[in-house]
């Protein structure tokens, strides 16, 4: 249970209370603060929710075989050498051959029950599959008409052949991997090229909102306003969706790359260009705000236990699957089976999440008031990493529940109380 301190314009002030174990904010009278404005009203669903797991090192949880997302990676190979990257170092050289596909494909029926809601393609950089990719899509939409696809790429090696053939696959949904003004960290800007330039553009006109760039920040690049308008200018519309994982660890493979805030004082800094941008209309329309607070109203209006809130990841969830091509089952796409494989399809009994402890048994997330919002970071990170993860988590998810408060209540957060936030003696915290 937090208490958060308002402050209204005139300055006055008044307080909140926010109970992430119950996903309650009401007044000081106990009174639920109306959510209708942002066009939400309280159903309290959330007693219905099943249970969520709780995995740790001793107590691995199993998948199931009804699987509602799949996220298929094809490998680990990119072009790419981005600073930030949580994927392994050493990567292996891609593979055209599509054998591996066409058994992929033949095995499914023998440990997947009926068909997905969304299947994910992941790499690596996915078009350097090209070949995988196409046999891949075309049989499992000729398997699965109605499922929905998801493709992640970096952009580089679009081209119009490649777009023709995205835009006429249906119900497909392509997010490109781009930092806009902090592209630099990543390599050559693919928006630079004339050619990918006018295959991008053309992808983005065919499939509208299901098109979108997906951008990490920095501490140097951390304004959405300059996101935005890195996209705008160089599409030529602002028609343009844009959404952020926010900050990420490992920050860089160079040392002297200061690419996350290292004091205190820079996390608030931080913090408070986020807020005040984030209110610009705009951008609170944009899917880099309105999806994030779409999440969090979410739990609200459902008053979502905490028994029932599971990773921000959701690969905790045993509907959820990250498998190889060669049937390896991994705990997210973005680790390699050689030192994340959690069990195999061919043995589907025997899969356990292991490599893996849920936020519910982690002390820091449960007297965490960005919970919410973050969803305990990375179930897999420790030690240094997991320092870091949960600092960048923590900031920008007070950053989404203060734009939250600001568009119901008209003020602006200035101080969150409680017997614990986060850490043993903390008990106050300024935003």
């Amino acid at each position: 249970m937090f208490t958060l301190i308002m402050r209204r314009s005139d300055g006055s002030a008044f307080r909140l209370v926010l109970d992430t174990s119950t996903s309650r904010l009401t007044d000081e009278a106990g009174r639920l603060i109306d959510i209708s404005p942002l066009g939400v009203v309280y159903d309290n669903e959330g007693k219905t929710l099943r249970d969520a797991p709780v995995t740790t090192r001793d107590r691995a949880e199993p998948k199931s075989r009804s699987v509602k997302v799949l996220r298929i990676q094809l490998g680990l190979a990119c072009n790419f050498s981005c600073a930030y990257c949580v994927q392994d170092r050493a990567r292996p050289g891609h593979d055209e051959k599509s054998s591996d596909v066409a058994a992929f494909l033949n095995g499914l029926d023998e440990w997947i029950s009926g068909a997905p809601v969304v299947v994910e393609l992941w790499g690596g950089e996915p078009l350097l599959y090209w070949h995988k990719l196409k046999t891949l899509v075309e049989g499992l939409r000729c398997r699965w008409p109605e499922v929905k696809l998801r493709l992640t790429t970096n952009g580089s090696l679009l081209d119009m052949e490649k777009v023709d053939w995205l835009a006429g696959l249906r119900n497909i949904s392509v997010t490109v991997s781009h930092d806009g003004p902090g592209q630099h960290l990543r390599g050559k800007d693919p928006l630079d090229d004339p050619e990918t330039l006018a295959a991008i553009r053309s992808l983005f006109a065919r499939l509208g909102t299901f098109a979108k760039f997906h951008a990490v920040m920095s501490l140097p690049h951390h304004s959405p306003i300059a996101l935005l308008h890195y996209f705008f200018d160089r599409l030529g519309t602002t028609d343009i969706q844009v959404s952020s994982s926010g900050l990420k660890y490992p920050p860089t493979k160079d040392s002297r790359l200061h690419l996350v805030p290292g004091n205190p004082k820079e996390y608030t800094t931080m913090r408070h260009n986020l807020a005040r941008e984030f209110r610009t209309p705009y951008v609170f329309a944009n899917a880099i705000v309105a999806a994030p607070l779409r999440h969090l109203l979410y739990q609200f209006a459902k008053s979502v236990p905490a028994r029932a809130r599971g990773q921000g990841c959701n690969m905790d969830n045993p509907e959820h699957l990250a498998v190889t091509l060669s049937g390896d089952v991994i705990v997210c796409h973005n680790t390699s089976p050689a030192t994340h494989r959690i069990g195999s399809v061919h043995d589907f009994a025997a899969i356990r999440l292991t490599h893996s402890i849920s936020w519910h048994n982690r002390p820091e997330c449960n007297s965490c008031p960005a919970l919410l919002s973050c969803g305990g970071a990375c179930m897999m990170m420790e030690g240094r990493e997991r320092s870091f993860s949960c600092d960048n988590n923590f900031s920008h998810g007070l950053v989404y529940l203060a734009t939250l408060l600001y568009a119901l209540t008209g003020a602006d957060l200035l101080r969150i109380e409680g017997r614990r936030i986060r850490h043993l003696g903390v008990t106050s915290f300024d935003f």
